[in-house]
C-alpha cells in the first residue's frame, strides 16, 4: 500500500512545495527540503544569548547590558530610583524594544520621553490589591 500527500511550506514569504510525494525517493526529498526549512527557520540567537545595550553613563552598573527578556527591578523611594529606572529602559527602547512598567501609574510620561523612552513602545500596567479590586466591584454594583 502506498501513501500519498502533498508537502507545501512558506518560508520568508516564499513558497515551496513538493507535488505529491511517494516512494522512498520522494519522502527523502521531501526530507530534505523539511530539513532545509528548518535550518532557515532556525533564529539566529536565542533570546537569552541577545544583549541589549544601555546608555553610557550606566555601563558601569550594568557592564553586561542587559539580556533580553529579562525582568530588573529598581526599588527605592523618591525619583531618584524612578529616574534610574527610565534611563535604564532608554537603552534597550533607542534600539527598538519594547519595555513594560508595572504599579506605577503615575509616571510622568513627559519626563519618561524626556530621558529617551519610546512612549509608543512602552506599556504602562496598573496592579492593584484584591481588596481594591472588590471594593470597585461593589462599587459599580452599587452596594
Amino acid at each position: 500500500m502506498r501513501s500519498e500527500g502533498v508537502l507545501a511550506s512558506t518560508v520568508q514569504g516564499a513558497a515551496m512545495s513538493v507535488g505529491v510525494a511517494g516512494g522512498l525517493e520522494d519522502a527523502a526529498r521531501g526530507r530534505a527540503l523539511l530539513d532545509a526549512v528548518a535550518d532557515r527557520a532556525r533564529p539566529v540567537a536565542l533570546a537569552r544569548e541577545h544583549v541589549l545595550p544601555v546608555r553610557p553613563p550606566l555601563e558601569g552598573l550594568l557592564p553586561d547590558g542587559l539580556r533580553r527578556g529579562t525582568t530588573l527591578a529598581v526599588t527605592g523611594l523618591g525619583v531618584g530610583a524612578t529616574s534610574l529606572a527610565l534611563a535604564v529602559l532608554s537603552g534597550p527602547m533607542a534600539t527598538g524594544s519594547w519595555a513594560a512598567v508595572l504599579g506605577m501609574t503615575d509616571l510622568g510620561l513627559g519626563a519618561a520621553a524626556t530621558l529617551g523612552v519610546a512612549l509608543d513602545r512602552l506599556v504602562v500596567v496598573a496592579l492593584r490589591r484584591k481588596d481594591q479590586d472588590v471594593a470597585a466591584c461593589r462599587n459599580r454594583a452599587g452596594e
